[in-house]
């Protein structure tokens, strides 16, 4: 055969390529630093002698030479190389198209994954029309798939049909094999909804993930707790999305709130998370997803769910979803912005516990945090002052309290109205209010009557402008 010992060449450098990105990959999962970089170097090198053999013998356009740029471009996503990687699976994706008609053919799993790989490239390079554009097609195949093996189930149970006991074992493993992609489409798809914030659209397709994870994977699988986590997100932003409207409990006098749901989606994510200490490469739900990824997943599932319990008034639980997350957090050398985040969320709720020691420790880690990230003059700095205003103020330290109350007003009056953006589900105006309610009770505490009063009659001008005559608690207590 002409090439095969060319071939036979090319069939080993692509093993040792997959075998140097296999060492990445165990590298990356246990945070070791080791010589991933010559690695990444020696497995680019096999990569690319082997392409340039099976094109030599075999053509530009053999499928074997997509199947070859196919594991390159997913070692330059994995390693930070997006370009690199767009480059080569659009090499791949346009032989597979050239191919002919694929959804028809025998290269359907090459095209999907291809397609798969791409939105994934393009998603993490925040070109979310390029992205959808992918994962669209990818369910177009599936679903030609499904009308196929429908098709081929019915032609087979009507010339034998005293087997369907094993048509019925077959289509299973159909199933198994054809869906394995399918989910994840499904989880991005989802993903590209929500940033979006087409709330009910991304309900819709991570319901749809989260069924095909159960079944194909079990209940207990990382996969499955990643689309718990984010459904969980959806009812946090928009109840609305996945109809958790008040409700009474069956049997009970207990009213279930969105929040409740919210908590219950992430408690259950968490605890398969917690029966899965040790993850596998196999367990992870992306081709190039970590165990720093998943870790990472964990940490910000603590933080959203300490802030969940704060809104029941938890505060145990607050704080110990909240420490937990801080801990994963340092983990990383606090190389996450949600570190200061997570600092400031937990000196609030040790706060309404009481904790005041504690309290004032992390808002001050916060706020050094805060300051060098964004600079002394940025909204998170200013919601950091106004919390250590509120730990004086209940340490009866009224002199401090008011001094922050006000360098906090200072701050909030130096931002643009554009980016006066609340990213925690509250409106910044109410939050300004807030501000210069708790100045007005401190100047009255302080026997400046004239002063509070100015300011309580603000903070009341704005809750009634926003909130209505509605009977909110901060217009009473106002």
């Amino acid at each position: 055969v002409k090439g095969e010992d060319e071939l036979d060449i090319a069939n080993t450098l692509m093993e040792m390529g997959d075998a140097h990105s296999l060492q990445i990959q165990r590298q990356q999962n246990h945070q070791s630093t080791g010589s991933s970089s010559q690695k990444y170097t020696l497995a680019v090198e096999a990569y690319i002698e082997a392409i340039e053999i099976r094109k030599q013998v075999l053509g530009e356009h053999d499928m074997n030479v997509a199947l070859s740029y196919y594991p390159l471009g997913m070692l330059h996503f994995k390693n930070g190389h997006r370009k690199s990687a767009l480059e080569c699976l659009e090499i791949a994706l346009n032989i597979c198209r050239v191919k002919g008609d694929f959804y028809g053919g025998n290269h359907k799993s090459a095209m999907m994954n291809v397609l798969n790989a791409l939105g994934d490239v393009y998603y993490d390079d925040e070109d979310l029309d390029k992205a959808m554009e992918c994962y669209e097609e990818v369910m177009q195949i599936c679903q030609k798939e499904e009308e196929e093996e429908e098709d081929k189930k019915t032609n087979e149970t009507n010339a034998c049909k005293d087997t369907s006991i094993p048509l019925r074992q077959q289509e299973n493993q159909v199933k198994r094999e054809g869906i394995v992609s399918e989910d994840h489409v499904y989880h991005q798809m989802g993903k590209i909804h929500a940033r979006r914030q087409h709330y009910k659209e991304a309900m819709v397709s991570y319901e749809m993930a989260l069924k095909i994870r159960k079944l194909m994977l079990g209940y207990s699988h990382v996969a499955v707790a990643r689309v718990l986590v984010d459904i969980g997100a959806i009812v946090v932003k928009d109840p609305d999305a996945s109809n958790t409207d008040e409700k009474k409990e069956q049997g009970t006098e207990n009213t279930i709130t969105p929040t409740d749901k919210a908590i219950a989606y992430y408690e259950e994510a968490l605890r398969i998370f917690n029966i899965k200490p040790s993850l596998k490469e196999t367990e992870l739900s992306t081709p190039h997803q970590h165990k720093h990824d998943v870790l990472l997943v964990i940490a910000n599932a603590r933080t959203v769910l300490g802030e969940l319990y704060s809104r029941k008034q938890n505060y145990n639980k607050a704080i110990t979803n909240t420490r937990e997350a801080l801990l994963l957090y340092k983990r990383f050398n606090g190389e996450t912005s949600n570190l200061s985040t997570v600092l400031h969320n937990l000196g609030t709720f040790n706060a309404r516990a009481c904790q005041y020691d504690i309290a004032m420790k992390c808002l001050e880690e916060a706020l050094v945090i805060r300051k060098a990230k964004s600079g002394s003059d940025s909204l998170d700095v200013a919601r950091t002052i106004f919390e250590i205003g509120c730990v004086f103020y209940a340490e009866e330290k009224h002199d401090l309290a008011r001094d922050s109350y006000l360098e906090s007003i200072r701050i909030w009056g130096l931002q643009p109205p554009d980016d006066k953006n609340n990213n925690l589900g509250g409106d910044d105006d109410l939050d300004l209010a807030q501000v210069k309610n708790k100045l007005g009770c401190v100047y009255g505490k302080l026997e400046q009557y004239q002063e509070g009063l100015n300011y309580l009659e603000s903070a009341l001008r704005t809750f009634k402008c926003k909130l209505g005559e509605e009977n909110d608690v901060r217009i009473a207590t106002t």
